[in-house]
């Protein structure tokens, strides 16, 4: 049986399948893998629950939920692909500053997402209100890596992503700088003369703190 999305003009209803799912458990608390969650989400959306409607909900939850929630999706490879694009850009994440979000086990989605070399998802996120400039946790379980999105897609090898960023106004973060080996890589034809105008306005060659 298909689901129900329709709600009548002026009712206040319990919320829909999808929304539950996402927006009406307490993530602190759940245990389901998220590979099984990913998997319910499919299978109402097949059955006609249409991401679109979560954009009124997510409006109702802090910037701080929105990030977990999309974190713990992001997280898991196999999630990756247009429907969760469609449900980034519903979750809408205006108002995240970049700073990503402490004392979380989720990471930010844009970590997940650039860790994944998910291009289609770090667009569909920065689209969505998250940060350029955002700064985070890249390392692994054997160490942490603060650093910028910008120079995390750089060091990765990411460059046309890294470009897309660039250009969006992502720059790096304070204290960064390119070492020389990868400015040269960068300067031979990986990026644009207008994404190295960029990061050279903006002190590309030596960023330190002076």
């Amino acid at each position: 049986a298909a689901v129900s999305d329709e709600r009548g003009e002026g009712e206040k209803e319990p919320l829909r399948p999808l929304e539950f799912v996402l927006f009406g458990t307490d993530s602190s608390k759940e245990r389901a893998r998220v590979s099984d969650l990913w998997d319910v989400v499919k299978t109402l959306v097949e059955v006609g629950a249409d991401p679109s409607h979560l954009s009124s909900v997510s409006q109702t939850k802090s910037v701080e939920e929105r990030i977990r929630i999309l974190g713990k999706l992001v997280g898991v490879e196999c999630s990756h692909g247009p429907l969760l694009e469609e449900i980034i850009r519903a979750v809408s994440l205006t108002g995240d500053d970049g700073g990503g979000v402490e004392e979380t086990p989720c990471q930010h989605p844009l970590v997940s997402a650039l860790k994944g070399q998910w291009q289609a998802g770090v667009i569909a996120l920065v689209e969505s209100g998250a940060s350029v400039n955002f700064v985070g946790e890249f390392g692994d379980d054997k160490g942490g890596r603060r650093c910028s999105a910008v120079l995390y897609a750089l060091d990765s090898g990411q460059w046309e992503l890294a470009e897309n960023l660039i250009l969006r106004g992502g720059r790096l973060g304070l204290g960064e700088s390119l070492p020389p080996s990868l400015l040269d890589e960068a300067s031979s034809q990986k990026l644009s003369a207008g994404a190295l105008q960029a990061l050279g306005v903006n002190g590309a060659r030596d960023n330190r703190i002076a």
